[in-house]
């Protein structure tokens, strides 16, 4: 399926990971969300994000995020996008075979994060300004 609007995936699993949550009203979801810091440097190109809870949900396939070359970077990327305040959850074949218990665990995730960022002003995305309620600028 291709999206109507926004980015278009990378990946059939990752289009599975979009389908997943678009519905959930856990949060806004942006497709191929590039998560920067607030100097502008890129920090990750996220598969499906929810900045308003800074939660990123990676479609994690054997093609692109495993073997030796791989595995460092996203390594890398996780820490980085950990000290600007995001979780990163990799999805991967499970998602395929138990979409609705992958659903609930996303479900809860959302809802801790979701209290997280609102119990700790700090977490709250900030716009290129510095107002509360920006968008990927960390």
């Amino acid at each position: 399926m291709i999206p109507s609007e926004g980015r278009v995936s990378e990946s059939w699993l990752e289009e599975l990971v979009a389908q997943l949550v678009a519905d959930l009203s856990l949060a806004p979801i942006e497709r191929q969300f590039e998560l920067r810091r607030t100097d502008g440097s890129f920090v990750a190109r996220i598969d499906v994000a929810m900045p308003s809870i800074r939660l990123g949900l990676e479609a994690h396939s054997r093609q692109f995020h495993f073997g030796p070359d791989a595995e460092p970077l996203d390594e890398q990327r996780d820490l980085a996008a950990a000290a600007c305040g995001w979780e990163l959850a990799y999805l991967g074949w499970y998602v395929t075979k138990r979409p609705a218990e992958v659903v609930d665990i996303i479900r809860q995730i959302a809802g801790a994060r979701r209290r997280d960022v609102c119990s700790d002003r700090s977490l709250l995305p900030m716009s290129d300004s510095g107002e509360v309620g920006g968008t990927g600028r960390l």
